[in-house]
């Protein structure tokens, strides 16, 4: 953990607050056509795309590294039957992830783990596709 991970925690935990305001969903709904809290940029033709390049399906196992608040993971279980894993460090964002994925009724098809995308806990080839979002920022 680096020096200044605690403040960055803090920071997009704040942002995943932020996020579940009415004003923030209306502008996302707006922006993107649907709402998740999300800090992602990433829309629903970018998501479906990505689904269809990953060959995402009921028999698929994907890892979403920084997932945040679950967009677009929940979107894709929904769509496809994926099981996905997300992974991220902020609980606030998991919480609500979590708490959409039980809305959504893909919470059998939505496995959360609060752990750091640079010492990930599983085995290697566990998972049949790796998605990321706005990590590296």
């Amino acid at each position: 953990m680096t020096d200044n991970q605690p403040d960055l925690i803090e920071r997009f935990s704040a942002k995943y607050r932020h996020g579940q305001t009415e004003l923030c969903q209306e502008i996302e709904l707006n922006v993107f056509g649907c709402v998740y809290g999300a800090t992602s940029w990433t829309n629903r033709v970018e998501a479906d795309n990505v689904a269809k390049k990953l060959g995402l399906s009921k028999d698929s196992r994907l890892l979403d590294v920084g997932a945040g608040t679950g967009w677009p993971s929940i979107y894709w279980a929904d769509q496809t039957g994926c099981t996905s894993v997300c992974v991220d460090l902020p609980e606030e964002g998991l919480r609500v992830l979590r708490a959409r994925a039980k809305k959504d009724d893909v919470s059998n098809q939505i496995i959360t783990a609060c752990a750091n995308g640079t010492a990930l806990p599983f085995r290697h080839g566990g998972f049949d596709a790796v998605f990321h979002s706005d990590v590296f920022c």
